[in-house]
């Protein structure tokens, strides 16, 4: 009995300590307080500890790729000229787009747009992630499409996340004021300048270096690329 008693806790134990690596299309959820609250229905929901679990993606979904030509509506940039993809251009960008992880690529139908020139000087490409769109300018194919990609989709996952899931983010990445909107951080390296800006474009230049750029990694702690990676 006493041998069944202590399999039994090492079995829990081992389970609680290993059994955190997610299957795909899952992530995981760190351990947590959570403090009591009432639920729209009116039930009264005591505070307890959360333990670390898996959950899943709410919105991976096999991609598909909508090619189009004409400025989408209501799109901020007025002045930008688009113009019609080239077979070519299709080819390599899809070629790119197999090279991605493929939890980043599965975010549905994405359509894609291609334009002469960004109003903001020597950008690639610009993403809405609300309507899952990216813009590829002329100088995109120069900067690299797997890298543009990269940073484009990244955009788009971020956006889709649930709230839980961007907390994961913001606690690695030592974001501050999720409840406020008024995102601050301590954190004095990363990958780009324009991380600074909030946990969006960090998130998204971040995913780009550690697939394009692993010697930039230094820029990017460990707490940071883990989470990322196990995104």
């Amino acid at each position: 009995m006493n041998r069944y008693f202590f399999i039994t806790i090492v079995s829990l134990l081992s389970r609680s300590i290993f059994a955190l690596e997610c299957p795909e299309g899952q992530f995981l959820v760190s351990a947590h307080p959570r403090t009591s609250y009432y639920r729209t229905d009116g039930i009264f929901v005591n505070s307890s500890n959360v333990e670390a679990y898996c959950k899943e993606y709410t919105f991976s979904k096999p991609l598909i790729l909508k090619y189009l030509s004409n400025m989408p509506e209501g799109w901020p940039n007025q002045l930008e000229l688009f113009k019609t993809w080239s077979p070519d251009e299709k080819k390599l960008l899809e070629k790119e787009m197999a090279k991605l992880p493929k939890m980043l690529r599965d975010q549905g139908e994405i359509t894609l747009l291609r334009a002469i020139r960004s109003a903001f000087p020597d950008n690639p490409s610009t993403a809405a992630p609300d309507e899952s769109i990216i813009v590829f300018y002329d100088n995109a194919q120069k900067f690299g499409y797997k890298r543009v990609l990269a940073h484009e989709m990244a955009h788009l996952f971020f956006k889709k996340l649930s709230d839980d899931e961007r907390k994961s983010y913001y606690k690695a990445a030592d974001w501050l004021g999720q409840d406020s909107g008024n995102f601050k951080t301590t954190r004095k390296n990363f990958s780009e300048t324009d991380g600074t800006l909030g946990p969006e474009e960090d998130f998204a230049n971040n995913v780009e270096h550690i697939l394009i750029d692993k010697k930039h990694n230094s820029a990017i702690n460990s707490s940071i690329e883990k989470c990322i990676k196990i995104f």
